[in-house]
């Protein structure tokens, strides 16, 4: 199925009659294809990016805008999964290491994507969102029950980590698990430690589970207004 309305962005976009900032916003209207790779880590299966190196050296995380600018052969090799644009961000924001994202690599106009400007513009949505007035936190997890209780696992492994208060976050008629962190970290190490602890989240629950790392530092007085009791603690 082919997105018109990308297609005609990505054209603009190329005659540099739109810029990237205009392109990602496009985009979050959009599905677009993405090839994985799928391992297994312990019970857990992982959905991994499929990579297109670059002459450069560098290599890029392939994404397609249209089932119909994929070549046959790299179609066949591939598992797909048909993302809409947040989820994709998530995805690429998620891994380990930092890629440039490479669109319709193998098209006759491949439009990269920085890495560091859809962080930059995921960073700005998630300010909007923070500030809004509608939000609210509960601690009633529910639907996130079976989510919290796999993350268990990797809390001591952050060594960092010395509790974890697991909330929701509502605003409108969207909710994310909101797992609030209080750690050990200095305040220039703290959200290296809160990145590197969502990176290994995001590996084991995967995107559909909309998810946010705050520091405690930043909510406590929400989590004594709440009564908020920790999901986890360190044995000291």
């Amino acid at each position: 199925m082919e997105n018109r309305n990308v297609k005609e962005t990505l054209r603009a976009f190329a005659a540099q009659e739109a810029g990237a900032a205009e392109l990602l916003r496009a985009l979050e209207r959009e599905y677009l294809y993405v090839p994985i790779e799928r391992v297994s880590i312990g019970k857990a299966a992982v959905d991994l990016p499929v990579y297109v190196n670059l002459s450069d050296g560098s290599r890029c995380i392939a994404v397609f805008s249209s089932d119909t600018v994929i070549d046959s052969a790299f179609y066949q090799k591939h598992t797909w999964k048909r993302m809409g644009y947040l989820e994709l961000e998530k995805f690429v924001l998620g891994q380990s290491e930092r890629h440039n994202v490479i669109l319709d690599p193998y098209s006759d106009s491949p439009v990269m994507l920085r890495a560091d400007r859809i962080e930059q513009i995921a960073g700005t949505r998630a300010a909007e969102k923070s500030t809004d007035r509608d939000a609210t936190l509960d601690t009633e997890i529910g639907q996130f029950g079976e989510a919290v209780n796999k993350a268990k696992v990797l809390f001591p492994i952050h060594r960092t980590v010395r509790r974890v208060f697991a909330l929701v976050y509502q605003t409108g008629g969207e909710k994310s698990l909101c797992l609030v962190v209080d750690a050990d970290a200095k305040k220039d190490q703290l959200a290296d430690a809160l990145k590197a602890l969502f990176n290994d989240l995001y590996q084991l629950l995967g995107p559909q589970v909309p998810l946010m790392i705050l520091s405690y530092s930043e909510l406590r007085n929400e989590i004594r207004q709440l009564g908020a009791s920790p999901c986890y603690e360190r044995k000291e």
